[in-house]
């Protein structure tokens, strides 16, 4: 399939570049600051122990828990919504450890754009449900429902941004 052109143009955005070196250099620089450890820990984060990427594995907990919370929030399950976004939350960190390992190992300058704006947007994602538990624990549901639906607006960019990069730059498929 083909994507979007706008989609297509943010592959060849070049301005980019300098900010993924800046992520790029601070990655290694704590890689290489960890010794052994760092090196064996990006390792087990590409999921070379499994054969393939474990991302993309990964990504289902917090998708699901936070798709959940916003079809929670259709209902009166506020407690349930609740704790749907505290397992989606606890999720991400290591999805996105293992995101960031997938993005340093990459050398396709294509997949290294798209994937700082799929971090951006996921970053973004977290934040929004991280304040949309925020405010729903201090009382203003209605605050944290509408953020949580902004969350899930950015979910689904920055999951349409992951799976163009697999679909359609090849990102992380051993040919």
């Amino acid at each position: 399939m083909k994507p979007p052109a706008v989609v297509e143009k943010l592959d060849g955005q070049q301005w980019l570049d300098k900010p993924a070196k800046a992520v790029e250099s601070t990655l290694s620089a704590a890689i290489h600051k960890a010794g052994d450890a760092g090196e064996k820990a990006m390792h087990a984060l590409h999921g070379e122990w499994m054969g393939h990427p474990l991302h993309p594995a990964l990504t289902d907990l917090p998708v699901g828990a936070f798709t959940l919370a916003s079809l929670l929030d259709c209902t009166p399950a506020d407690q349930a919504a609740d704790a749907a976004i505290v397992v989606g939350l606890l999720g991400s960190a290591p999805t996105a450890l293992a995101g960031w390992s997938d993005w340093y190992a990459t050398k396709d300058q294509r997949v290294k754009r798209t994937g700082l704006v799929h971090a951006v947007a996921n970053i973004s994602m977290i934040s929004l449900y991280g304040a949309s538990l925020v405010a729903r624990k201090k009382g203003n549901r209605r605050l944290g429902k509408a953020l949580g639906w902004i969350g899930l607006a950015t979910l689904t960019l920055g999951a349409y941004l992951g799976g163009h990069m697999v679909y359609n730059l090849g990102a992380g498929v051993d040919q």
